[in-house]
């Protein structure tokens, strides 16, 4: 069909990015709200003892030295999610963290297509490939103010999808190198986890 109507009621140009388009489908259909923020399904104690079990734990620190840096210079955020799209560590420029924290942004919640609506780490996980999402392509409203890029992080060995690195911010995360350090990122955490 030329346009989409999404849950917000609105009819969508036909011109819309496809894996956008694509991903607005199946929020609409997994009734996502545009105006409610995703669950907080793991803290405290649940969230330390999971994230401690992790396969993605041994590569933090590494994702940590190669996009950590540039989240707190950039005062964006940068996030690691598990295969579900549950957020394992964000971390970043404390203000961007206080701003996201509003919208459920945090460590234990479920930023999966079905919860949180298209968003990049969510996106990432869905299509199994690097994406960016622009501002108003956000899925729920509370987001629309952010860009976000995320690229899936694989296991060598099986090759199955462990989970994602995300970067998310303002108009400094709106730039091609956004998505670009995200899929560096993710291939020297597969590496490191090869090795």
């Amino acid at each position: 069909c030329d346009e989409l109507t999404a849950a917000h009621g609105e009819a969508l140009p036909a011109g819309l990015r496809a894996v956008v388009a694509d991903s607005w489908r199946r929020s609409a259909a997994a009734r996502v709200d545009p105006d409610t923020d995703p669950p907080i399904t793991l803290t405290g104690p649940d969230l330390a003892g999971y994230r401690a079990d992790h396969p993605l734990a041994g590569v933090v620190s590494l994702l940590r030295d190669l996009v950590g840096g540039t989240a707190e210079d950039g005062e964006h955020l940068w996030a690691v999610s598990d295969t579900a799209g549950r957020l394992l560590w964000v971390e970043g420029h404390r203000s961007a963290r206080d701003r996201a924290e509003r919208m459920h942004f945090v460590e234990g919640a479920l930023w999966d297509e079905a919860h949180a609506g298209t968003n990049a780490p969510g996106t990432a996980l869905a299509t199994d490939h690097e994406v960016q999402i622009f501002a108003t392509e956000h899925f729920r409203h509370t987001v629309q103010a952010w860009t976000c890029a995320a690229a899936p992080i694989h296991d060598p060995v099986t090759g199955q999808v462990l989970g994602a690195v995300d970067v998310t911010g303002g108009d400094v995360v709106a730039h091609p190198h956004s998505l670009a350090l995200v899929r560096a990122a993710a291939r020297a955490a597969e590496a490191r986890l090869s090795a």
